[in-house]
C-alpha cells in the first residue's frame, strides 16, 4: 500500500486544520477599542509656584501607545476596571500556526472575559514567512520552515517589557496561552524566560523533543491541554525521523502491524472498524479520494471511530504516514510534558484526577478529564487536561475562557 494511502482522511478528524490554506495577509490592528486604552495620569501643571515657565517635559508624562511592539504591533486590551493604581496580571496570546491575533482572540473568547475579570491582554502576531503564513519560531519542530532565523523569544519578552513600562503590571503574574504553534512558542517562553513568565497555557502544543534543549528554567506553572484525536499535533507526539535516501516508499498497513500492533488489531478484529478500514483501502485506489474517505467516515458509527482513531493517531506518531527519504524532527507527548514540567517544579510523581469538565461542543456530557501532579510548590501548579474524543481545532463550549483563565489567576511566581 502507498504513501498516500489515507493521508488526506486527516482533514475528516480536525475541525479547523491550523496549515489550511488561508491567506492571513497583513496583520489586523483594528481590535483594539478605543475605550481599552487607558487615560494618561493627570499631567502636571507646567509653571512652577514662582510663576516662571518650567520645561514641559520634564513633567509630562510618556503617553500612552495605541499599540504595543513598534514595528511588529500587537493589540492590546485593559480591564475596565483599571485605574492605574492597582497591579494587573497580564496575559499573552499566542496564535497557531498560518492563523492571526484577532481570529485567535475571538476563538478562545478571551478579551471578552479578560477585560471583565481585571486582566491585561495582548495579542501579538508572527511574522510572515515566504508561504504567506504567519508563524511563531518556537522549536525545530515548529514552525520556522523557512529558517528565518526571527527571534521572538525577544519580541515577546520585548512586548512584555513595554506593558510594564506603560501599565502598572504585577511581575509576579505574567501568563502566555497559545493554541499549536503559540502553544509550542508558550513552552519556548517558560524554558528561555522563566524569570519573566508565571504560568503558561499550552492547546495543542508541545516542546522541545529533547529535554536539554530546554535547559533547566526557573519553576513554571504548566497547563497542558489536548485532544485524543488531535491529527496535526498528535497527543501522543511524534518520533522524530533520519532520512533513509533511496528508501522505498513507507507501506501503511505494515507499518501499522508493527508499530501499533494492539490498536490496529483491535480495529481489524471488529466487523464494523475492519469494514471502515477495507472502505479507506478502496478509496486510496481512486484518483480523487477525499470525497470518498468522507463518505467513509460519515458512514461509521461511533464506536468504530473510537477503535480507529488511537490506530490511526499511533501510526502518525510512529512515522506510518510520512515520507522515509525525507527527515522530521520530534516532540513529545501532552503526558510527557506535564511529567516533565512536574519534575522541573519539584512536584511528587503521582497525580490527582480531579473533577472532570465540559470544554468541547458536539460532546455530550463531560469530555476533558483532569490530572493534577501532587504536592507542586504553591503558584507553580502542573495539569494535564485530556479531551476525549477532542480534535486540533474545536469549537469550545462558553466554559473555555473562565477555565483557562481562571486557571491562571490561581498561579503566581514567589
Amino acid at each position: 500500500m502507498r504513501l498516500m494511502i489515507m493521508l488526506s482522511c486527516i482533514a475528516l478528524f480536525t475541525l479547523a486544520c491550523e496549515n489550511s490554506p488561508t491567506n492571513p495577509g497583513t496583520p489586523s490592528q483594528t481590535d483594539t477599542v478605543a475605550s481599552d486604552t487607558v487615560a494618561s495620569a493627570d499631567i502636571a501643571s507646567p509653571v512652577a509656584d514662582t510663576g516662571s515657565a518650567v520645561d514641559a517635559e520634564s513633567t509630562v508624562p510618556d503617553p500612552i501607545p495605541f499599540y504595543l511592539g513598534g514595528e511588529r504591533p500587537a493589540t492590546y486590551h485593559m480591564p475596565y476596571d483599571y485605574d492605574g493604581k492597582t497591579a494587573v496580571p497580564l496575559l499573552i496570546a499566542l496564535h497557531g500556526y498560518s492563523h492571526h491575533g484577532l481570529g485567535f482572540d475571538l476563538y478562545f473568547g478571551l478579551s471578552a472575559y479578560t477585560k471583565t475579570h481585571g486582566v491585561m491582554l495582548v495579542v501579538p502576531e508572527g511574522t510572515i514567512n515566504k508561504s504567506d503564513k504567519a508563524f511563531w519560531n518556537a522549536t525545530d519542530a515548529c514552525c520556522d520552515y523557512y529558517s528565518s532565523g526571527v527571534d521572538d523569544v525577544a519580541y515577546i519578552s520585548e512586548l512584555i517589557a513595554e506593558a510594564k513600562t506603560h501599565f502598572n503590571i504585577d511581575p509576579k503574574r505574567v501568563y502566555l496561552v497559545g493554541h499549536s504553534n503559540g502553544g509550542f512558542m508558550s513552552h519556548r517562553m517558560a524554558c528561555d524566560r522563566s524569570d519573566l513568565i508565571a504560568g503558561i497555557v499550552s492547546f495543542a502544543g508541545s516542546t522541545w523533543w529533547d529535554p536539554t534543549d530546554c535547559g533547566n528554567p526557573d519553576p513554571v506553572a504548566i497547563l497542558q491541554i489536548h485532544g485524543e484525536w488531535d491529527t496535526s499535533i498528535m497527543y501522543s507526539g511524534l518520533k522524530p525521523y533520519q532520512a533513509q535516501p533511496g528508501a522505498p516508499a513507507t507501506e501503511v498497513e505494515p507499518c501499522l502491524k508493527d508499530k501499533c500492533t494492539t490498536l490496529f488489531d483491535l480495529c481489524l478484529n471488529d466487523a464494523g472498524c475492519a469494514a471502515y478500514y477495507g472502505c479507506l483501502v478502496d478509496c486510496s485506489a481512486q484518483a480523487n479520494p477525499d470525497a470518498c474517505y468522507t463518505g467513509c467516515w460519515n458512514a461509521a458509527s461511533g464506536p468504530t471511530r473510537v477503535l480507529w482513531m488511537p490506530a490511526f493517531t499511533c501510526g502518525l506518531t510512529e512515522g506510518c504516514y510520512g515520507d522515509s527519504t525525507q527527515s522530521w524532527p520530534g516532540y513529545p507527548s501532552a503526558p510527557e510534558i506535564a511529567k516533565r514540567w512536574s519534575a522541573l517544579n519539584g512536584c511528587q510523581a503521582t497525580t490527582t484526577t480531579g473533577a472532570s469538565k465540559d470544554l468541547i461542543e458536539g460532546v455530550p456530557g463531560v469530555d476533558t478529564v483532569i490530572q493534577r501532579y501532587d504536592d507542586c510548590p504553591v503558584g507553580q501548579e502542573v495539569s494535564l487536561w485530556t479531551i476525549l474524543y477532542g480534535a486540533h481545532s474545536p469549537s469550545f463550549t462558553t466554559n473555555w475562557a473562565p477555565a483557562i483563565v481562571d486557571w491562571l489567576l490561581t498561579q503566581s511566581k514567589p
